[in-house]
């Protein structure tokens, strides 16, 4: 189990502050210079980039545990209930895009099922939860200050999308991961969460949200 807060000492408080400096670039700077980008090309190459910067730095988890049944249980109560919610929302405000990716564009849509857990999924929980958590978590003073950092740097880097409801809804979906990853210490129920999200998002018509044209 990890312990917060992890003490300051003089020995590591210079490679803390590296580590701050190291955040702010990565999760602060770097979004907003993929956003500023003049093309799709280049906001690609600087994503692939910090994916790497991410791989290459990262240090694997030794002696882990089996995940308790209990929270994935929880995990998954919360999303049918989220879900249920989304779903009278989009139906009841938003009629007109309702079902509309299956019905209009069906092929697109499976598509979009079957890449979005690899392409977009995968490499997100690998950084937002597996790499900065582990990396810095040592930089915050509880578990509340890593998910609040951890929930605004998630919301952040799809600061390219120019949406503010994209935003907001990063932000909270953050959270819960954030949530589920400090319960669970794997990545893989993380995944699986954020999957299910997406691919409802996408059913319902709020692949906006999530897919970026």
């Amino acid at each position: 189990m990890v312990r917060y807060p992890i003490a300051v000492t003089q020995d590591n408080a210079l490679h803390n502050r590296k580590l701050i400096y190291e955040f702010s670039l990565l999760f602060f700077a770097l979004p907003l210079l993929i956003t500023i980008a003049p093309s799709g090309e280049s906001k690609l190459l600087l994503i692939v980039a910090a994916v790497v910067y991410c791989f290459v730095r990262f240090q694997p988890l030794k002696g882990l545990r089996p995940v308790p049944a209990r929270h994935i249980t929880e995990s998954l109560v919360r999303f049918l209930l989220l879900a249920l919610l989304a779903t009278l929302l989009v139906a009841m405000f938003l009629p007109e895009k309702f079902g509309q990716q299956p019905e209009s564009d069906t092929y697109r849509w499976l598509i979009g099922l079957a890449l979005y857990p690899l392409v977009s999924v995968w490499p997100q929980e690998f950084i937002f939860r597996r790499f900065l958590f582990l990396r810095y978590r040592r930089i915050f003073q509880s578990k509340t200050q890593l998910l609040l950092f951890s929930s605004l740097a998630f919301a952040w880097a799809h600061l390219f999308y120019l949406e503010p409801a994209t935003l907001i809804f990063t932000f909270v979906a953050g959270w819960i991961f954030g949530v589920t990853y400090l319960k669970c210490r794997r990545l893989w129920p993380v995944i699986l969460e954020h999957t299910l999200y997406g691919w409802w998002l996408l059913t319902i018509g709020l692949g906006d949200l999530v897919y970026y044209q």
